[in-house]
């Protein structure tokens, strides 16, 4: 069977039906098959539905427990913690994202933190709570060991993300920068092994730290630099800092890599931040990304690239997904399809 192309919404009902039928709760189902497809339509196919089988397979051997539900402290009058028990990661953090954009949006700002926790996909996959209440939020997550401090040679720190989220008063789409530490994501590495293709020699170390194009390194022992060097380390330890040690109780090197044990949850954590720019009577949002964006255009001097300011990329893919739907993988199409009634 060739690869198919389906509109986002028959990909999101497909993959929430396949969900349910692995025992997952249709809640967390619709919130788990939206995040994959969003991910799909907004360009970044190494958090889409490629990563489904690998989610079955963790269901089926336990590492994902269906039969968790996220459960929620209030540690302080702002400051929440939920704790994911090992389930589906989307589910608990759109919980906590929720809780984060409402409370933010009520008192001013508002702490998330999120422990025990799965693989969560694209972090901007949750900014429509933030968008809805008008709030910005910031989300840092952690990740298993797949990156190497500058001039490292091993795996030893995760490839932590960092997403921020600020509304726009007048658009359906909020304003998304949504990055990870490593130089490149793994999942963009492993859509080229799978694809037999090479890579830049500065995206990826092999088992004794030299330079490869070749991405199968990944998951031989290789390594990923980190970006910026010690600057984009220093992003990197402030994520972890936040995220793991504070929200998590827990550090990157004591995550559970995905792939590596699929009976056992990962145990990754995340950190979430709502602000309301209501007390402060500041710039509307909305003219500061305007200024901003002519800021950076004024830097081309009139010529400006293409691609210029961070959102582009995503906001043109959705465009085209929009419009002529997503490209799902002949592995993906059929497992969707499997036993579908």
């Amino acid at each position: 069977m060739n690869e198919a192309r389906l509109s986002a919404t028959s990909a999101v009902d497909l993959t929430a039906a396949l969900l349910i039928r692995c025992g997952v709760s249709s809640e967390a189902a619709d919130l788990t098959a939206t995040a994959l497809v969003d991910a799909d339509c907004r360009g970044h196919h190494s958090h889409g539905l490629s990563l489904l089988p690998h989610y079955i397979d963790r269901i089926k051997n336990g590492g994902i427990s269906v039969g968790s539900a996220p459960q929620i402290n209030k540690c302080a009058p702002t400051s929440y913690l939920v704790n994911a028990n090992g389930c589906i990661g989307m589910h608990a953090l759109d919980v906590a994202a929720r809780i984060a954009s409402e409370e933010g949006n009520a008192n001013g700002a508002c702490l998330v933190g999120v422990r025990n926790n799965n693989h969560v996909g694209m972090l901007a996959a949750y900014r429509r709570h933030f968008q809805r209440n008008g709030t910005v939020g910031v989300i840092m997550n952690i990740s298993g060991p797949s990156v190497a401090a500058p001039g490292g040679k091993k795996a030893t720190i995760g490839s932590n993300a960092l997403c921020v989220v600020v509304p726009r008063s007048e658009q359906q789409e909020p304003f998304c920068i949504d990055l990870g530490t490593g130089i490149v994501a793994a999942g963009k590495i492993r859509e080229a092994a799978a694809s037999g293709l090479t890579l830049p020699s500065e995206y990826l170390l092999d088992d004794t730290g030299k330079p490869t194009n070749d991405p199968t390194w990944l998951d031989r022992g290789g390594a990923i630099p980190v970006f910026g060097g010690h600057k984009g380390l220093a992003v990197h330890l402030t994520i972890e800092i936040l995220a793991g040690a504070i929200a998590g109780g827990t550090l990157s090197a004591f995550v559970n890599k995905q792939r590596k044990d699929l009976s056992e949850p990962m145990n990754c954590s995340q950190l979430i931040i709502g602000i309301s720019p209501a007390p402060f009577a500041g710039m509307k949002l909305d003219d500061a990304l305007s200024g901003l964006e002519a800021a950076i255009r004024r830097s081309y001097d009139g010529s400006e690239p293409d691609i210029f300011f961070p959102n582009q990329l995503e906001e043109r893919a959705m465009a085209v997904a929009t419009r002529d739907g997503i490209t799902v993988s002949a592995e993906v199409h059929q497992l969707l399809l499997k036993d579908a009634t």
